[in-house]
C-alpha cells in the first residue's frame, strides 16, 4: 500500500476540519490559528482510500497520512 505524508505547521490549531473524498479525489483541510483561518483544497493524482487514511494533531503540527 502507498501513502502520502503531509505535515501542516499550524500553532494552536482550532476548529480543524479534514476530509478525504474518494469520489472527487480531493483532500480538504481548514483550521483556525490566532484568529486567522487557513485552508487547503488539494486534488490527488490517483485514487485515495478514506478508510485507511489517518490524521492527528500534535503540538503545533497536524500530521496527515493519506492512503492511496
Amino acid at each position: 500500500a502507498r501513502s502520502l505524508f503531509i505535515t501542516i505547521d499550524l500553532p494552536d490549531a482550532e476548529n480543524v476540519f479534514i476530509d478525504v473524498n474518494e469520489e472527487t479525489e480531493k483532500l480538504v483541510f481548514s483550521g483556525m490559528s490566532n484568529g486567522t483561518k487557513y485552508a487547503l483544497n488539494m486534488d490527488m493524482y490517483e485514487s485515495i482510500v478514506k478508510a485507511n487514511s489517518k490524521w492527528k494533531i500534535k503540538g503545533r503540527n497536524i500530521f496527515l497520512n493519506i492512503a492511496k
